[in-house]
Protein backbone atom coordinates (compact mmCIF):
# COMPACT_ATOMS: atom_id res chain seq x y z
CA UNK A 1 0.00 0.00 0.00
CA UNK A 2 0.73 3.73 -0.56
CA UNK A 3 2.17 5.80 2.43
CA UNK A 4 -0.65 6.99 4.21
CA UNK A 5 -0.81 11.31 4.91
CA UNK A 6 -3.34 12.30 7.19
CA UNK A 7 -4.09 16.03 7.37
CA UNK A 8 -6.02 16.86 10.46
CA UNK A 9 -6.06 20.53 13.07
CA UNK A 10 -8.81 22.19 14.30
CA UNK A 11 -11.63 24.04 12.07
CA UNK A 12 -11.25 26.66 9.39
CA UNK A 13 -7.42 26.30 9.19
CA UNK A 14 -6.97 25.04 5.25
CA UNK A 15 -7.03 21.65 5.65
CA UNK A 16 -9.26 21.38 2.41
CA UNK A 17 -7.16 24.09 0.63
CA UNK A 18 -4.11 22.16 1.16
CA UNK A 19 -5.47 18.75 0.44
CA UNK A 20 -6.76 20.02 -2.84
CA UNK A 21 -3.55 21.19 -3.34
CA UNK A 22 -1.75 18.18 -3.06
CA UNK A 23 -4.19 16.22 -4.67
CA UNK A 24 -3.73 18.25 -7.91
CA UNK A 25 -7.56 19.83 -8.25
CA UNK A 26 -10.94 20.71 -6.02
CA UNK A 27 -11.73 17.68 -4.60
CA UNK A 28 -13.01 19.06 -1.00
CA UNK A 29 -15.33 21.83 -0.72
CA UNK A 30 -13.73 25.16 0.46
CA UNK A 31 -15.58 27.35 2.40
CA UNK A 32 -14.84 30.15 5.13
CA UNK A 33 -17.35 28.57 7.40
CA UNK A 34 -16.16 25.80 9.67
CA UNK A 35 -17.30 22.78 9.97
CA UNK A 36 -17.86 22.27 5.96
CA UNK A 37 -15.34 18.71 5.93
CA UNK A 38 -17.22 16.25 7.86
CA UNK A 39 -16.18 12.96 6.49
CA UNK A 40 -12.66 11.73 5.71
CA UNK A 41 -11.75 12.24 1.96
CA UNK A 42 -8.71 10.37 -0.05
CA UNK A 43 -6.59 11.37 -3.13
CA UNK A 44 -3.50 9.85 -4.60
CA UNK A 45 -0.87 12.66 -4.64
CA UNK A 46 2.89 12.83 -5.11
CA UNK A 47 5.82 14.27 -4.44
CA UNK A 48 9.66 13.78 -6.13
CA UNK A 49 9.66 10.25 -6.47
CA UNK A 50 6.88 9.35 -4.10
CA UNK A 51 3.50 8.39 -4.21
CA UNK A 52 0.92 8.34 -1.45
CA UNK A 53 -2.72 9.14 -0.74
CA UNK A 54 -3.62 12.12 1.77
CA UNK A 55 -6.39 12.28 3.60
CA UNK A 56 -8.52 15.29 4.42
CA UNK A 57 -10.03 15.97 7.65
CA UNK A 58 -12.81 17.70 9.55
CA UNK A 59 -11.59 20.31 11.78
CA UNK A 60 -11.46 19.44 15.56
CA UNK A 61 -13.10 21.50 18.25
CA UNK A 62 -13.12 21.13 21.95
CA UNK A 63 -14.54 24.55 23.23
CA UNK A 64 -18.09 24.37 21.85
CA UNK A 65 -20.93 22.38 23.64
CA UNK A 66 -20.51 19.34 21.41
CA UNK A 67 -22.88 17.42 19.17
CA UNK A 68 -23.23 14.15 17.73
CA UNK A 69 -21.60 15.72 14.03
CA UNK A 70 -18.77 17.21 16.06
CA UNK A 71 -18.39 14.00 17.87
CA UNK A 72 -18.58 12.28 14.60
CA UNK A 73 -16.06 14.24 13.17
CA UNK A 74 -13.79 13.49 16.01
CA UNK A 75 -14.06 10.53 15.21
CA UNK A 76 -13.21 10.31 11.75
CA UNK A 77 -10.88 12.08 12.27
CA UNK A 78 -9.35 9.50 14.97
CA UNK A 79 -9.66 7.06 12.25
CA UNK A 80 -7.49 8.84 9.98
CA UNK A 81 -5.04 9.17 12.58
CA UNK A 82 -4.79 5.54 13.30
CA UNK A 83 -4.92 4.77 9.44
CA UNK A 84 -1.84 7.24 9.01
CA UNK A 85 1.79 6.50 7.96
CA UNK A 86 2.69 10.76 8.69
CA UNK A 87 0.19 13.37 10.06
CA UNK A 88 0.07 16.63 8.86
CA UNK A 89 -0.99 18.97 11.78
CA UNK A 90 -2.04 22.76 10.12
CA UNK A 91 -2.28 24.80 12.30
CA UNK A 92 -3.10 28.99 11.70
CA UNK A 93 -0.38 31.99 12.09
CA UNK A 94 -3.13 34.33 11.63
CA UNK A 95 -5.44 33.48 14.60
CA UNK A 96 -1.97 32.37 16.37
CA UNK A 97 -1.88 29.61 18.99
CA UNK A 98 -5.00 28.64 20.74
CA UNK A 99 -5.79 26.21 23.15
CA UNK A 100 -7.68 23.57 20.33
CA UNK A 101 -4.32 23.82 18.85
CA UNK A 102 -2.67 21.67 22.37
CA UNK A 103 -5.67 19.78 22.93
CA UNK A 104 -4.72 18.45 19.22
CA UNK A 105 -0.85 18.11 19.55
CA UNK A 106 -1.76 16.15 22.84
CA UNK A 107 -3.76 13.88 20.97
CA UNK A 108 -0.92 13.54 17.94
CA UNK A 109 1.68 13.04 20.56
CA UNK A 110 -0.38 10.18 22.25
CA UNK A 111 -0.44 8.53 18.54
CA UNK A 112 3.14 8.17 19.11
CA UNK A 113 3.03 8.52 14.69
CA UNK A 114 5.29 10.80 13.22
CA UNK A 115 4.04 14.37 12.98
CA UNK A 116 4.66 17.20 10.32
CA UNK A 117 3.72 21.02 11.64
CA UNK A 118 2.59 23.08 9.20
CA UNK A 119 1.92 26.57 9.96
CA UNK A 120 -0.66 28.14 7.35
CA UNK A 121 -1.53 31.45 6.00
CA UNK A 122 1.77 32.74 6.47
CA UNK A 123 1.38 35.79 3.64
CA UNK A 124 4.79 37.14 4.22
CA UNK A 125 7.96 35.19 4.56
CA UNK A 126 10.38 37.79 5.50
CA UNK A 127 8.66 38.08 8.64
CA UNK A 128 7.62 34.49 10.25
CA UNK A 129 7.46 35.77 13.84
CA UNK A 130 3.97 34.51 13.98
CA UNK A 131 5.33 31.24 13.67
CA UNK A 132 7.42 31.03 16.64
CA UNK A 133 4.80 30.49 19.30
CA UNK A 134 4.09 27.17 17.97
CA UNK A 135 7.15 25.71 18.95
CA UNK A 136 5.31 25.27 22.71
CA UNK A 137 3.21 22.84 20.81
CA UNK A 138 6.58 20.23 21.60
CA UNK A 139 5.91 18.85 18.29
CA UNK A 140 9.15 19.52 16.25
CA UNK A 141 9.59 22.53 14.09
CA UNK A 142 6.59 24.76 12.26
CA UNK A 143 7.31 24.98 8.87
CA UNK A 144 5.35 28.13 7.67
CA UNK A 145 3.80 27.72 4.18
CA UNK A 146 0.40 28.97 2.40
CA UNK A 147 -2.05 26.88 0.98
CA UNK A 148 -3.64 28.88 -0.70
CA UNK A 149 -0.14 30.68 -2.57
CA UNK A 150 1.35 27.14 -3.07
CA UNK A 151 4.18 29.16 -1.25
CA UNK A 152 6.77 26.72 0.82
CA UNK A 153 4.47 23.73 0.31
CA UNK A 154 7.46 22.25 -0.92
CA UNK A 155 9.65 21.88 2.12
CA UNK A 156 6.39 20.64 3.76
CA UNK A 157 5.91 17.79 1.93
CA UNK A 158 10.08 17.50 2.22
CA UNK A 159 9.50 16.92 5.64
CA UNK A 160 6.28 14.78 4.93
CA UNK A 161 8.30 12.36 2.82
CA UNK A 162 11.24 11.66 5.02
CA UNK A 163 8.68 10.21 7.60
CA UNK A 164 7.74 7.39 4.67
CA UNK A 165 7.93 3.92 5.98
CA UNK A 166 10.13 1.81 2.93
CA UNK A 167 8.89 -0.48 0.62
CA UNK A 168 5.38 0.29 0.21
CA UNK A 169 3.44 -1.67 -2.58
CA UNK A 170 1.18 0.62 -5.15
CA UNK A 171 -2.14 0.31 -4.54
CA UNK A 172 -3.92 2.39 -7.40
CA UNK A 173 -7.84 3.22 -7.58
CA UNK A 174 -7.43 3.10 -12.03
CA UNK A 175 -8.13 -0.76 -11.75
CA UNK A 176 -10.65 -0.94 -9.14
CA UNK A 177 -14.37 -1.15 -9.78
CA UNK A 178 -16.09 2.00 -9.07
CA UNK A 179 -18.96 1.65 -7.14
CA UNK A 180 -20.72 5.14 -6.19
CA UNK A 181 -24.15 5.40 -3.93
CA UNK A 182 -26.29 7.74 -4.38
CA UNK A 183 -29.35 9.14 -2.97
CA UNK A 184 -31.37 11.41 -0.95
CA UNK A 185 -29.87 13.02 2.19
CA UNK A 186 -29.99 10.75 5.15
CA UNK A 187 -31.28 7.73 3.33
CA UNK A 188 -28.28 5.57 5.15
CA UNK A 189 -26.09 5.27 2.22
CA UNK A 190 -23.18 6.13 4.53
CA UNK A 191 -24.28 3.13 6.84
CA UNK A 192 -24.61 1.18 4.01
CA UNK A 193 -21.23 1.55 3.09
CA UNK A 194 -19.91 0.82 6.54
CA UNK A 195 -21.97 -2.01 6.36
CA UNK A 196 -20.79 -3.31 3.11
CA UNK A 197 -16.86 -3.27 3.81
CA UNK A 198 -17.33 -4.10 7.38
CA UNK A 199 -15.54 -0.93 8.25
CA UNK A 200 -16.18 3.04 9.43
CA UNK A 201 -15.09 4.12 5.79
CA UNK A 202 -17.91 7.11 6.15
CA UNK A 203 -18.88 9.42 9.02
CA UNK A 204 -22.63 8.47 10.01
CA UNK A 205 -25.31 10.71 11.77
CA UNK A 206 -29.07 11.43 12.01
CA UNK A 207 -29.13 14.65 10.42
CA UNK A 208 -29.61 15.34 6.73
CA UNK A 209 -26.57 16.54 4.60
CA UNK A 210 -23.48 14.81 6.88
CA UNK A 211 -21.78 14.12 3.87
CA UNK A 212 -20.36 17.10 2.22
CA UNK A 213 -17.73 15.99 -0.51
CA UNK A 214 -17.88 12.06 -2.12
CA UNK A 215 -15.91 9.93 0.14
CA UNK A 216 -13.93 6.88 -1.75
CA UNK A 217 -13.02 3.77 0.55
CA UNK A 218 -10.84 1.29 -1.50
CA UNK A 219 -11.55 -2.70 -0.31
CA UNK A 220 -11.14 -5.99 -1.17
CA UNK A 221 -15.19 -6.89 -0.94
CA UNK A 222 -15.92 -10.63 -1.15
CA UNK A 223 -17.06 -11.73 -4.25
CA UNK A 224 -16.84 -8.63 -6.38
CA UNK A 225 -13.33 -8.25 -5.63
CA UNK A 226 -10.86 -5.12 -5.34
CA UNK A 227 -13.10 -2.10 -5.43
CA UNK A 228 -13.70 1.47 -4.57
CA UNK A 229 -17.41 2.56 -2.90
CA UNK A 230 -18.03 6.26 -3.15
CA UNK A 231 -20.24 7.64 -0.90
CA UNK A 232 -21.97 10.57 -2.57
CA UNK A 233 -24.01 13.50 -1.01
CA UNK A 234 -27.35 14.05 -1.32
CA UNK A 235 -29.08 14.68 -4.34
CA UNK A 236 -31.75 16.66 -3.68
CA UNK A 237 -29.85 19.52 -1.79
CA UNK A 238 -30.60 23.10 -2.04
CA UNK A 239 -28.61 26.31 -1.58
CA UNK A 240 -25.23 27.10 -2.35
CA UNK A 241 -23.42 24.52 -0.94
CA UNK A 242 -25.95 22.13 -1.79
CA UNK A 243 -25.49 22.95 -5.14
CA UNK A 244 -21.54 22.21 -4.91
CA UNK A 245 -22.56 18.31 -3.07
CA UNK A 246 -24.67 17.82 -6.38
CA UNK A 247 -22.08 19.08 -8.80
CA UNK A 248 -19.63 16.84 -7.08
CA UNK A 249 -21.88 13.88 -7.58
CA UNK A 250 -22.71 14.72 -11.27
CA UNK A 251 -18.44 14.61 -11.37
CA UNK A 252 -18.29 10.90 -9.52
CA UNK A 253 -20.70 9.23 -12.23
CA UNK A 254 -17.39 9.94 -15.07
CA UNK A 255 -15.89 7.38 -13.31
CA UNK A 256 -19.23 4.89 -11.74
CA UNK A 257 -18.75 1.46 -13.30
CA UNK A 258 -22.00 0.66 -11.13
CA UNK A 259 -24.39 2.71 -9.15
CA UNK A 260 -26.53 1.80 -6.24
CA UNK A 261 -29.96 3.98 -6.28
CA UNK A 262 -30.98 4.14 -2.38
CA UNK A 263 -35.00 4.55 -2.47
CA UNK A 264 -37.01 6.96 0.42
CA UNK A 265 -40.05 8.06 0.36
CA UNK A 266 -42.97 7.86 -2.17
CA UNK A 267 -41.77 10.52 -4.20
CA UNK A 268 -39.47 9.26 -7.06
CA UNK A 269 -39.01 12.77 -8.90
CA UNK A 270 -35.08 12.67 -8.00
CA UNK A 271 -34.29 9.24 -8.40
CA UNK A 272 -36.25 8.95 -11.62
CA UNK A 273 -33.75 11.94 -12.64
CA UNK A 274 -30.83 10.65 -11.83
CA UNK A 275 -31.73 7.11 -12.92
CA UNK A 276 -32.44 8.92 -16.66
CA UNK A 277 -28.62 10.14 -16.38
CA UNK A 278 -27.37 6.46 -15.21
CA UNK A 279 -29.20 5.21 -18.09
CA UNK A 280 -27.44 7.92 -20.61
CA UNK A 281 -23.97 7.00 -19.63
CA UNK A 282 -25.03 2.77 -19.53
CA UNK A 283 -24.28 2.77 -15.86
CA UNK A 284 -25.88 -0.04 -14.46
CA UNK A 285 -28.11 0.14 -11.37
CA UNK A 286 -28.98 -1.85 -7.92
CA UNK A 287 -32.07 0.03 -6.35
CA UNK A 288 -31.90 -0.43 -2.60
CA UNK A 289 -34.17 -0.02 -0.13
CA UNK A 290 -32.27 0.77 3.34
CA UNK A 291 -33.68 0.85 6.65
CA UNK A 292 -36.14 -2.09 6.38
CA UNK A 293 -36.52 -2.47 10.24
CA UNK A 294 -38.38 1.47 9.99
CA UNK A 295 -41.21 0.57 6.89
CA UNK A 296 -44.31 -0.16 8.44
CA UNK A 297 -45.45 -1.34 5.49
CA UNK A 298 -42.74 -2.21 3.33
CA UNK A 299 -44.42 -4.82 0.32
CA UNK A 300 -46.36 -1.74 -0.75
CA UNK A 301 -42.88 0.71 -1.48
CA UNK A 302 -41.47 -2.02 -3.06
CA UNK A 303 -44.14 -2.15 -5.21
CA UNK A 304 -44.45 1.49 -6.10
CA UNK A 305 -40.49 1.38 -6.82
CA UNK A 306 -40.69 -1.47 -9.37
CA UNK A 307 -43.61 0.27 -11.50
CA UNK A 308 -41.43 3.18 -11.63
CA UNK A 309 -38.07 1.84 -12.20
CA UNK A 310 -39.27 -1.76 -13.95
CA UNK A 311 -36.46 -3.06 -11.11
CA UNK A 312 -37.22 -4.86 -8.00
CA UNK A 313 -35.19 -3.55 -5.03
CA UNK A 314 -33.57 -5.07 -2.74
CA UNK A 315 -34.38 -4.87 1.16
CA UNK A 316 -31.67 -4.38 3.30
CA UNK A 317 -30.92 -2.86 6.83
CA UNK A 318 -26.98 -1.10 7.18
CA UNK A 319 -28.47 -1.22 10.84
CA UNK A 320 -29.65 -4.82 11.55
CA UNK A 321 -27.24 -6.58 8.75
CA UNK A 322 -30.40 -7.80 6.64
CA UNK A 323 -29.74 -8.41 2.87
CA UNK A 324 -26.25 -6.78 3.18
CA UNK A 325 -24.58 -10.55 1.88
CA UNK A 326 -27.16 -10.07 -1.20
CA UNK A 327 -25.85 -6.68 -2.05
CA UNK A 328 -22.22 -7.90 -2.47
CA UNK A 329 -23.70 -10.41 -4.61
CA UNK A 330 -26.31 -8.42 -6.71
CA UNK A 331 -23.37 -6.24 -7.41
CA UNK A 332 -20.70 -9.13 -8.41
CA UNK A 333 -23.49 -9.44 -11.27
CA UNK A 334 -23.41 -6.09 -12.67
CA UNK A 335 -19.61 -6.14 -12.77
CA UNK A 336 -19.87 -4.90 -16.86
CA UNK A 337 -18.35 -7.14 -19.82
CA UNK A 338 -16.29 -3.99 -20.47
CA UNK A 339 -14.43 -3.20 -17.27
CA UNK A 340 -11.02 -3.12 -18.19
CA UNK A 341 -9.90 -5.06 -20.79
CA UNK A 342 -8.44 -8.61 -20.35
CA UNK A 343 -4.86 -7.99 -21.18
CA UNK A 344 -2.31 -5.59 -21.81
CA UNK A 345 -1.01 -7.47 -24.47
CA UNK A 346 -2.96 -10.19 -25.28
CA UNK A 347 -3.74 -9.41 -29.16
CA UNK A 348 0.50 -8.74 -29.75
CA UNK A 349 2.12 -12.02 -28.42
CA UNK A 350 1.93 -15.75 -28.59
CA UNK A 351 3.11 -17.83 -25.30
CA UNK A 352 6.77 -18.05 -25.45
CA UNK A 353 7.16 -14.73 -27.77
CA UNK A 354 10.79 -13.36 -26.58
CA UNK A 355 9.41 -9.46 -25.75
CA UNK A 356 11.94 -6.66 -25.35
CA UNK A 357 11.29 -3.37 -23.31
CA UNK A 358 13.33 -0.20 -23.31
CA UNK A 359 13.15 1.54 -20.53
CA UNK A 360 14.79 4.57 -20.24
CA UNK A 361 15.87 5.64 -16.58
CA UNK A 362 16.23 9.39 -16.81
CA UNK A 363 15.11 12.13 -14.99
CA UNK A 364 11.51 11.14 -15.09
CA UNK A 365 12.02 7.57 -14.17
CA UNK A 366 11.68 7.47 -10.89
CA UNK A 367 14.65 6.34 -8.23
CA UNK A 368 14.29 2.93 -6.77
CA UNK A 369 11.54 2.05 -8.78
CA UNK A 370 9.51 1.43 -11.93
CA UNK A 371 6.44 3.57 -13.23
CA UNK A 372 2.50 1.90 -12.74
CA UNK A 373 2.58 0.99 -16.65
CA UNK A 374 5.91 -0.58 -16.80
CA UNK A 375 4.78 -2.86 -13.89
CA UNK A 376 1.62 -3.83 -15.46
CA UNK A 377 3.09 -4.26 -18.79
CA UNK A 378 5.16 -7.08 -17.65
CA UNK A 379 2.87 -8.57 -14.70
CA UNK A 380 0.19 -9.34 -18.34
CA UNK A 381 3.29 -10.28 -19.86
CA UNK A 382 4.40 -13.04 -17.77
CA UNK A 383 0.53 -13.71 -16.97
CA UNK A 384 0.54 -14.70 -21.38
CA UNK A 385 3.97 -16.86 -20.87
CA UNK A 386 6.29 -14.44 -22.34
CA UNK A 387 9.95 -13.97 -21.87
CA UNK A 388 9.87 -10.83 -20.76
CA UNK A 389 14.04 -8.67 -21.03
CA UNK A 390 14.45 -5.39 -19.72
CA UNK A 391 17.10 -2.99 -21.08
CA UNK A 392 17.56 1.02 -21.42
CA UNK A 393 17.98 2.86 -24.43
CA UNK A 394 21.93 3.37 -24.52
CA UNK A 395 22.04 -0.50 -23.99
CA UNK A 396 19.96 -1.80 -26.52
CA UNK A 397 21.89 -2.74 -29.44
CA UNK A 398 24.05 -5.09 -26.58
CA UNK A 399 20.23 -6.68 -25.87
CA UNK A 400 19.79 -6.96 -29.60
CA UNK A 401 22.76 -8.47 -29.95
CA UNK A 402 23.08 -11.07 -26.79
CA UNK A 403 19.34 -12.40 -28.32
CA UNK A 404 19.40 -15.52 -30.35
CA UNK A 405 16.25 -14.44 -32.04
CA UNK A 406 15.23 -11.45 -32.68
CA UNK A 407 12.46 -10.36 -30.16
CA UNK A 408 9.07 -10.68 -31.61
CA UNK A 409 7.41 -7.37 -30.26
CA UNK A 410 9.57 -4.62 -28.53
CA UNK A 411 7.56 -2.13 -26.11
CA UNK A 412 9.62 1.22 -25.83
CA UNK A 413 9.34 4.54 -23.24
CA UNK A 414 6.97 6.68 -26.63
CA UNK A 415 9.98 9.30 -26.05
CA UNK A 416 12.29 7.42 -27.36
CA UNK A 417 10.20 5.85 -30.25
CA UNK A 418 12.20 7.05 -32.91
CA UNK A 419 15.38 5.65 -31.55
CA UNK A 420 14.39 2.23 -31.02
CA UNK A 421 12.80 2.07 -34.37
CA UNK A 422 16.05 3.13 -36.36
CA UNK A 423 17.57 0.01 -34.47
CA UNK A 424 14.53 -2.90 -34.39
CA UNK A 425 15.08 -5.84 -36.19
CA UNK A 426 12.95 -5.91 -39.34
CA UNK A 427 11.29 -8.83 -37.96
CA UNK A 428 10.21 -7.22 -34.60
CA UNK A 429 7.09 -5.51 -34.09
CA UNK A 430 6.97 -2.20 -32.31
CA UNK A 431 4.51 0.10 -29.47
CA UNK A 432 5.01 1.70 -26.40
CA UNK A 433 3.62 1.47 -23.24
CA UNK A 434 1.73 4.65 -23.42
CA UNK A 435 0.10 2.80 -26.69
CA UNK A 436 -0.84 0.45 -25.31
CA UNK A 437 -2.64 2.05 -22.78
CA UNK A 438 -4.67 4.01 -24.90
CA UNK A 439 -6.20 0.47 -25.83
CA UNK A 440 -6.52 -0.33 -22.84
CA UNK A 441 -7.81 2.52 -21.13
CA UNK A 442 -9.37 4.32 -23.69
CA UNK A 443 -10.84 4.16 -27.64
CA UNK A 444 -7.42 3.74 -29.78
CA UNK A 445 -9.64 4.35 -32.84
CA UNK A 446 -10.46 7.83 -31.42
CA UNK A 447 -6.77 8.03 -30.49
CA UNK A 448 -5.46 7.58 -34.32
CA UNK A 449 -8.49 10.08 -35.75
CA UNK A 450 -6.75 12.53 -33.12
CA UNK A 451 -3.38 12.40 -34.33
CA UNK A 452 -4.36 12.64 -37.47
CA UNK A 453 -6.08 16.15 -36.66
CA UNK A 454 -2.44 17.26 -35.82
CA UNK A 455 -1.97 17.75 -40.00
CA UNK A 456 -4.90 20.50 -39.27
CA UNK A 457 -3.09 22.62 -36.74
CA UNK A 458 -2.21 26.38 -37.53
CA UNK A 459 -0.30 28.21 -35.48
CA UNK A 460 -2.40 30.49 -33.19
CA UNK A 461 -5.35 27.50 -32.63
CA UNK A 462 -5.23 25.96 -28.74
CA UNK A 463 -3.95 22.78 -27.40
CA UNK A 464 -5.12 21.15 -23.93
CA UNK A 465 -2.78 18.41 -22.07
CA UNK A 466 -4.42 16.37 -19.94
CA UNK A 467 -2.62 14.01 -17.29
CA UNK A 468 -4.14 11.86 -14.79
CA UNK A 469 -0.99 12.40 -12.45
CA UNK A 470 -0.27 15.50 -9.95
CA UNK A 471 3.41 15.02 -9.57
CA UNK A 472 5.41 17.68 -9.26
CA UNK A 473 6.41 19.24 -12.47
CA UNK A 474 10.21 18.36 -13.80
CA UNK A 475 12.66 20.03 -15.76
CA UNK A 476 12.06 17.60 -18.92
CA UNK A 477 8.88 16.70 -18.15
CA UNK A 478 6.76 14.93 -20.87
CA UNK A 479 3.44 16.17 -21.00
CA UNK A 480 4.53 19.60 -19.80
CA UNK A 481 7.78 20.32 -21.55
CA UNK A 482 8.65 17.72 -24.75
CA UNK A 483 5.07 17.44 -25.90
CA UNK A 484 4.67 21.03 -25.88
CA UNK A 485 8.15 21.42 -27.72
CA UNK A 486 6.92 19.52 -29.95
CA UNK A 487 3.48 20.72 -30.99
CA UNK A 488 5.63 24.68 -31.32
CA UNK A 489 8.10 22.97 -33.61
CA UNK A 490 5.72 21.73 -35.85
CA UNK A 491 3.08 24.11 -35.93
CA UNK A 492 4.45 27.45 -34.28
CA UNK A 493 5.71 29.65 -31.43
CA UNK A 494 1.86 30.93 -31.28
CA UNK A 495 0.55 27.69 -30.43
CA UNK A 496 -1.73 28.18 -27.24
CA UNK A 497 -0.80 25.25 -24.76
CA UNK A 498 -3.47 24.44 -21.65
CA UNK A 499 -2.45 22.23 -19.35
CA UNK A 500 -4.64 20.64 -16.34
CA UNK A 501 -3.70 17.37 -14.19
CA UNK A 502 -5.82 14.98 -11.77
CA UNK A 503 -9.59 15.11 -12.35
CA UNK A 504 -9.33 18.93 -13.74
CA UNK A 505 -10.82 18.74 -17.23
CA UNK A 506 -12.62 21.59 -18.88
CA UNK A 507 -16.65 21.13 -19.19
CA UNK A 508 -16.61 23.17 -22.51
CA UNK A 509 -13.82 22.50 -24.71
CA UNK A 510 -14.82 23.85 -27.90
CA UNK A 511 -11.94 26.63 -27.68
CA UNK A 512 -9.78 23.58 -28.46
CA UNK A 513 -8.24 22.54 -31.64
CA UNK A 514 -7.06 19.14 -29.80
CA UNK A 515 -6.81 17.58 -26.79
CA UNK A 516 -3.62 15.24 -25.85
CA UNK A 517 -4.47 12.95 -22.89
CA UNK A 518 -1.83 10.94 -20.82
CA UNK A 519 -1.89 6.72 -20.84
CA UNK A 520 -4.50 7.26 -17.65
CA UNK A 521 -3.05 4.71 -15.58
CA UNK A 522 -4.11 6.12 -12.54
CA UNK A 523 -7.85 6.65 -13.78
CA UNK A 524 -10.47 3.94 -14.48
CA UNK A 525 -11.28 3.04 -18.20
CA UNK A 526 -15.11 4.58 -17.55
CA UNK A 527 -13.73 7.88 -16.43
CA UNK A 528 -11.34 7.99 -19.66
CA UNK A 529 -13.85 7.27 -22.04
CA UNK A 530 -16.16 9.72 -20.47
CA UNK A 531 -13.51 12.52 -21.40
CA UNK A 532 -12.86 11.02 -24.75
CA UNK A 533 -17.32 10.66 -25.01
CA UNK A 534 -17.39 14.58 -24.13
CA UNK A 535 -14.51 15.45 -26.69
CA UNK A 536 -16.44 14.26 -29.43
CA UNK A 537 -19.59 15.52 -28.24
CA UNK A 538 -17.99 18.85 -28.69
CA UNK A 539 -16.41 17.22 -32.11
CA UNK A 540 -12.81 18.36 -30.25
CA UNK A 541 -10.09 15.97 -31.79
CA UNK A 542 -8.22 13.42 -28.94
CA UNK A 543 -5.28 11.97 -28.64
CA UNK A 544 -2.83 10.49 -26.44
CA UNK A 545 1.01 10.70 -25.45
CA UNK A 546 2.40 7.63 -27.53
CA UNK A 547 0.27 8.06 -30.30
CA UNK A 548 0.58 11.64 -31.12
CA UNK A 549 4.73 11.11 -30.36
CA UNK A 550 4.31 8.29 -32.90
CA UNK A 551 2.39 11.05 -35.30
CA UNK A 552 5.55 13.68 -34.74
CA UNK A 553 8.33 10.52 -35.06
CA UNK A 554 6.53 9.80 -38.47
CA UNK A 555 6.03 6.47 -37.94
CA UNK A 556 2.14 6.27 -37.16
CA UNK A 557 1.77 4.07 -39.41
CA UNK A 558 4.32 1.50 -38.38
CA UNK A 559 3.39 0.46 -34.66
CA UNK A 560 1.12 -2.10 -33.31
CA UNK A 561 -1.44 -2.15 -31.22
Amino acid sequence: MKPVVAIVGRANVGKSTLFNRLAGGRHAIVEDTPGVTRDRLYRDASWLDKDFTVIDTGGIEFNKAEGVIEAKVKEQAALAIEEADVILFVVDSRSGFTSDDEEVAAILRRSKKPVVLGVNKVDNFQDTSAVYDFYALGLGEPIPFSAIHGMNTGDLLDAVIAHFPTGSEEDVEGDRLMIALVGRPNVGKSSLINAITGQTAALVSDFAGTTTDPVYKAMEVHPIGPCVFIDTAGFDDTGELGQMRVKRTQEVLQKTDIAVIVLSGNDFTFEKDWYQKLKNKKIPVLFLINKADQFNNIEAFVRAAEEQFGQKPLIVSAKTGQGIAQIRHELAALVPQSFETDSITKSLVQPQDTVLLVMPQDIQAPKGRLILPQVQTIRDLLDNRCIVISTTTDTLDTAISALKEPPSLIITDSQVFGAVYEKKPPESRLTSFSVLFAKYKGDISEYIKGANAIDTLKDGDRVLIAEACTHAPLSEDIGRVKIPRMLRKRIGENLKIDIVAGTDFPEDLSGYSLIIHCGGCMFNRRFILSRIERAKEQSVPITNYGIAIAKFTGILDKIDY
